[in-house]
């Protein structure tokens, strides 16, 4: 699998894993939520608010209910 660069961090008490693999292809960061997070999507909201960021900067988010979403597409 190679090297990877991870944070991690707690904010109000949600749970957060930031990590990018070294050499892979895709060079973005995925971010991780605690699986006892009930509400992802607003703990998505409360990390970005805390980064200064808006949606913008998410790639594409998936849900283990619905896949892949990429921000700002509708879905079929």
């Amino acid at each position: 699998m190679g090297a990877v660069d991870v944070a991690m961090l707690r904010i109000q008490g949600v749970d957060f894993a930031l990590h990018r693999l070294e050499g892979s292809p895709c060079q973005d960061t995925i971010v991780s939520v605690g699986r006892s997070t009930e509400d992802v999507d607003a703990a998505l909201t409360m990390l970005l608010d805390a980064l200064g960021s808006g949606r913008e900067a998410l790639t594409f988010v998936r849900d283990e209910e619905t896949g892949y979403e990429v921000p700002g597409q509708s879905q079929p």
